[in-house]
C-alpha cells in the first residue's frame, strides 16, 4: 500500500506530533528504507492474513489470498 503513496504520506501527521521539528526529518529519513524493506520482503516471508490462515489449516486459501494481493497490487495504479 506505501509503495503507490507518495512520500508525503510520511509527513501527514505533521499537525498531530508534539515535537514537529524534531520528528518529521527522522520519520522523512526512515520513510524510504522502511518502504523498501516492505516492498521486498525484508521484514516478512508473508502476509499475516496468510500465516493466520495457514495457522487454521487452510492453506489452499493461502494462494487464493495471494493472488487477490498480488491483483490488488498490480492494478492499484
Amino acid at each position: 500500500m506505501f509503495q503507490f503513496m507518495g512520500d508525503e504520506i510520511a509527513l501527514v501527521p505533521a499537525g498531530e506530533a508534539r515535537t514537529p521539528r524534531k520528528d518529521l526529518p527522522v520519520a522523512a529519513r526512515l520513510y524510504h528504507p522502511y518502504v523498501t524493506n516492505l516492498a521486498n520482503g525484508g521484514f516478512t516471508q508473508a502476509s499475516p492474513v496468510v500465516i493466520a490462515v495457514d495457522d487454521a489449516g487452510l492453506s489452499w486459501l493461502s494462494g487464493v489470498f495471494n493472488a487477490c494481493f498480488m491483483f490488488s497490487a498490480l492494478t492499484a495504479a
